[in-house]
């Protein structure tokens, strides 16, 4: 996808469902919230997981 927007990246969270914000990740939230206060992308290829696994799955 970023492909086609120039000057975007993808930044991928590791983990189950479909929405960034519901597994909680500190690494999506420094992530964005960075973006929105400096205008600074996430490094091409930033992959985050969830803080927690649901149901204690590793």
């Amino acid at each position: 996808m970023a492909a086609k927007f120039s000057g975007s990246v993808v930044l991928e969270q590791d983990s189950a469902g479909h929405c960034t914000y519901s597994p909680g990740s500190t690494c999506i939230a420094k992530n964005v919230r960075r973006y929105f206060h400096t205008g600074i992308l996430p490094g091409i290829g930033t992959r985050c997981g969830p803080d927690k696994r649901p149901f204690g799955i590793a």
